[in-house]
Order: C-alpha cells, then structure tokens, then sequence
C-alpha cells in the first residue's frame, strides 16, 4: 500500500467502509496502519503479514481507542492490541485498495503459515510519518476511568 498524504483512502467490507487515517509504521511501504470505520468511527488496524502476485495480506481487527493510546505511549505493544481485538479476519487488498478474500480467523488458532505479532512489538515513533494526523484522531476520544480499567492488566 502507498503512503498517502494528500487524499482519502480507504476500502469497504461488506456495508462498513473504513478510512485511512495514517500509518503507525512504515518502511518501504505501509506496514501497520489506522483505519476508522466511518459510520460508527470506531480504530482498526491494519497489520501487513504477506504479499503475493495481486494482494497483499493483513490482519485487520478493531482496537479499543485507549489501547492505541497506550500503543502510542510506548506501553502496550502490537501484539497487547492484537489479543484485545474482540475478532481477527485476514484481509486481502491491492495497490488500489480494491478488497480480494477475507477471511474471519480465530486468534487462538491462526492459519498455518501466520503468526500473532511480535510481543516485542512496541511503536518506533521514526517509523511513523503520520503521526501528528493519528494523536490528532485519538484527541476525539475522552478516556473515561471506566475504559481505562476496563482494559486487562497489561499496562501496568
């Protein structure tokens, strides 16, 4: 996937469409991006796992805002948001963000061949070009005591 700044990206599954919001991580192309499904505005991430000749393949899965938050802070890393997702489908998308296969995964029994991220997977603020455009999405929110105890002990 390009990076792009200056115009609107974004794909649909089904009848949620989602909105590139930036990349959290990028070398040689997009490697961990935000997405906000449009209608209800909630964050999912877009994980890169593999290419192959007409797609390329991701983990897409929902993250709670205050746990990007955390991700951002340097205290919950990729794989903490990849086992909060309430579900994981492995998404298929070429260069123009045209969706192939997508498939509805169990976490706790990925594919062969797929691994969960990187427990040391921790956000690398060089890596990330958009981030003034990503803590400027998360302002949006208002973190409620309740949101942030109700996420596992992770960050502690």
């Amino acid at each position: 996937m390009a990076h792009h700044n200056d115009r609107e990206t974004g794909f649909s599954i089904g009848n949620q469409s989602f909105a590139h919001v930036g990349d959290l991580e990028y070398f040689d192309g997009a490697l961990l991006s935000l997405f906000v499904e449009k209608q209800w505005k909630r964050p999912y991430l877009l994980h890169w796992l593999d290419v192959s000749a007409d797609f390329h393949k991701w983990y897409f899965f929902q993250v709670p805002p205050y746990a990007l938050s955390l991700y951002l802070d340097g205290k919950l890393s990729n794989h903490d948001l990849f086992g909060l997702a309430p579900s994981v489908k492995i998404i298929e998308l070429n260069g123009d963000m045209e969706v192939g296969e997508v498939t509805k995964i169990s976490k706790n029994n990925l594919p062969d061949g797929y691994a969960a991220p990187s427990p040391d997977g921790f956000f690398e603020p060089s890596t990330c070009p958009d981030l003034v455009k990503i803590q400027a999405f998360l302002a949006r929110y208002a973190f409620s005591e309740s949101e942030k105890t109700a996420l596992p002990a992770l960050a502690a």
